[in-house]
């Protein structure tokens, strides 16, 4: 089964199911005709002729070329319109996806003023959520944490898949074992001595000595926290949002340390986040 090739792919878990989503509408497309009993050109076609996102299509000619490569078959010419044509036509989806956050998305005044009024509603799992993403640029799965006040978890000898928010009287180290770029990045951590910020994570802590966060699946950590956003814009759009603010006050240490912190090159963040790319 070619499903069977992309379980056993060297990828990510959350590339994995990326993957699976992909195939599972490249099989409507085909009309749940195998990828491998099909030429390149009929490929062709029915990704040019899909009414779908250009990424959408990005994705699927990506399983592609995995169940062909893994199945030794030829890939040229789906290789020649993925670094080509595919190319030219998410560029133009995201110039126009641009123009029209440049007039959707909120302020950074805005949404620090959304932020402040949770806490002062005492919404401290939103609070903390919001901090974080307008704070650092974090992703979803970087907001999966358990909070504690067991300061083992912030032994760096620790062997660790999880993400912890380690409380301690005097400041919050926000540690991340498991993140997107974990493998290139390696674990994270930050000293965090806000007042109101520590304030908010004990009031949701309480009594407790451990406490999830989320207190959710992984797979649904994103609509989580989507629901949690201003406007539910996400935290792409809050990294837009952030991304937009200090490119405007050519603050260029603050977007290299909102890189680190994210987890990725700066090419990257001007490239796809940076909304004036229209």
């Amino acid at each position: 089964m070619e499903m069977s090739i992309i379980s056993n792919a060297n990828l990510s878990a959350s590339s994995k199911r990326t993957y699976g989503y992909a195939y599972d509408r490249l099989m409507i497309l085909t009309d749940y005709v195998a990828i491998s009993n099909m030429s390149e050109k009929r490929i062709l076609k029915l990704i040019k002729d899909a009414e779908v996102p250009a990424n959408s299509k990005n994705v699927m000619l990506s399983v592609i070329l995995l169940i062909r490569r893994h199945n030794e078959q030829t890939v040229d010419l789906l290789i020649k319109y993925k670094e080509t044509k595919m190319i030219k036509q998410m560029d133009k989806e995201k110039e126009i996806k641009n123009e029209e956050l440049q007039k959707t998305l909120p302020s950074y005044d805005i949404y620090m003023a959304y932020v402040n009024d949770l806490y002062k509603q005492k919404d401290w799992r939103s609070y903390i959520v919001n901090y974080l993403l307008i704070t650092y640029g974090v992703r979803n799965l970087d907001l999966n944490v358990i909070i504690t006040r067991d300061k083992f978890v912030a032994s760096k000898r620790r062997e660790s898949e999880i993400n912890y928010l380690y409380v301690t009287k005097k400041y919050v180290k926000y540690i991340r074992n498991h993140y997107k770029t974990k493998n290139a990045y390696g674990r994270k951590d930050i000293t965090i001595y806000a007042t109101k910020f520590m304030y908010a994570v004990n009031e949701y802590l309480g009594e407790e000595f451990e406490k999830p966060l989320l207190d959710v699946e992984e797979q649904s950590v994103g609509a989580t926290v989507l629901n949690m956003t201003y406007n539910s814009i996400g935290e792409g759009g809050v990294y837009k949002v952030l991304t937009s603010y200090h490119k405007s006050r050519g603050d260029i240490n603050k977007l290299k340390a909102l890189a680190e912190s994210r987890g990725h090159q700066m090419d990257t963040q001007m490239g796809y986040y940076d909304i004036s790319n229209t």
